[in-house]
């Protein structure tokens, strides 16, 4: 059986929304996710591009980089979409 990270992962390796998951448990790691992230990043401005261009399919940030990984400043994922103009 998958631990509740395992099951996160997989759906971010996929690049699913996980964001719209209708799963209480995947909304229950994301939000602990974006905490333990907020706290490594609470000394660090992020990296603003275009949200008009940018949206990270794990949390729904829309881009909003960290300055030294280029991963989402929100959620620490590479899961970023190119929004149609």
């Amino acid at each position: 059986m998958k631990t509740i990270e395992e099951k996160f992962n997989e759906a971010v390796r996929r690049g699913q929304k996980v964001y719209k998951s209708k799963s209480p448990e995947i909304q229950g790691y994301l939000k602990a996710v974006k905490e333990k992230v907020a706290i490594e990043n609470k000394d660090i401005k992020p990296y603003i591009t275009n949200p008009a261009y940018y949206v990270c399919d794990t949390c729904g940030a829309k881009g909003i980089d960290h300055p030294g990984t280029s991963y989402c400043f929100i959620c620490n994922t590479d899961n970023f979409t190119r929004i149609n103009d």
